[in-house]
């Protein structure tokens, strides 16, 4: 049970870091235009 929370957990982060890259590039791509 632990274990399983713990991984939702690290999902949650991966999940906001890959939002927070995918923002930036797209960011990066406007800027560019």
């Amino acid at each position: 049970m632990e274990s399983e929370l713990a991984r939702l957990t690290i999902n949650d982060e991966e999940e906001e870091v890959l939002q927070f890259q995918f923002e930036s590039q797209i960011g990066r791509e406007v800027g560019v235009f």
